[in-house]
């Protein structure tokens, strides 16, 4: 969903029309972060998760994860944007790219699965 989408959903709750979608949920949804924090909260457990806002940020917040990590950008879905990296050099190399166009990155602890894939 577009910024428009969210402020116009958001614009008809102000107004008092109903809805199927609450702008919060919405936004936390499509916020891969914000939907980790959620869920933590409500004591689901996740992996190992580092916000990367900034150089320095990175390279330390970079070694708290195993390699192979995961890489996500905030806002991808359908697993686009979703990188597995073998290396700190890789994961800044990549991170350094993305920061350039704005984005900015989670980098998670890899966990393996069974070959399945399970989208809630």
């Amino acid at each position: 969903m577009t910024d428009f989408g969210k402020m116009l959903l958001r614009q008809l709750e102000l107004m008092g029309i109903r809805t199927t979608l609450a702008s919060d949920g919405l936004i936390t949804a499509r916020n891969k972060f914000l939907a980790l924090q959620s869920l933590r909260h409500a004591n689901i457990p996740i992996p190992r998760s580092i916000l990367l806002a900034s150089r320095p940020n990175f390279v330390e917040a970079a070694h708290l994860v195993r390699y192979p990590a995961i890489l996500k950008i905030l806002s991808g879905t359908q697993g686009i944007g979703v990188m597995r990296v073998k290396s700190l050099e890789e994961t800044a190399s990549i991170v350094d790219t993305l920061k350039f166009f704005g984005e900015v990155v989670c980098l998670q602890e890899y966990i393996p699965n069974p070959g399945v894939d399970i989208r809630v």
